[in-house]
């Protein structure tokens, strides 16, 4: 339970420092901040797990992260283009949850 924890804070973490982020940008931060760690998962690291973490994060309540397209790859009628690329954000919510963490892994020493 504690490397989840750990792997959760590094997340957002690394949401945060390259907000606005897309998946295969976050996939190659995370994989360097886990192994900067020490944590043997950055191996599980891949699209369809960020993908999925983002996504169920997205739809928490507070929500965690949020996506959107930028302003370049919308038309005028707010048709997305094809290959258009999602861009994730951190909220505050994963600001409040990033102490709580931390707070957590630090009381364990």
């Amino acid at each position: 339970m504690t490397a989840d924890r750990a792997i959760e804070r590094e997340f957002i973490r690394a949401l945060d420092r390259l907000e606005p982020a897309t998946v295969p940008e976050l996939v190659a931060e995370l994989k360097d901040a886990l192994s900067r760690e020490g944590l043997a998962s950055a191996g599980k690291v891949d699209g369809v797990w960020v993908g999925r973490v983002l996504t169920d994060w997205s739809r928490q309540e507070p929500p965690l992260a949020f996506n959107d397209f930028a302003r370049d790859d919308i038309d005028e009628h707010g048709r997305v283009a094809s290959g258009a690329a999602r861009l994730w954000f951190s909220t505050e919510a994963a600001e409040a949850r990033e102490a709580e963490l931390t707070r957590a892994l630090d009381s364990l020493g």
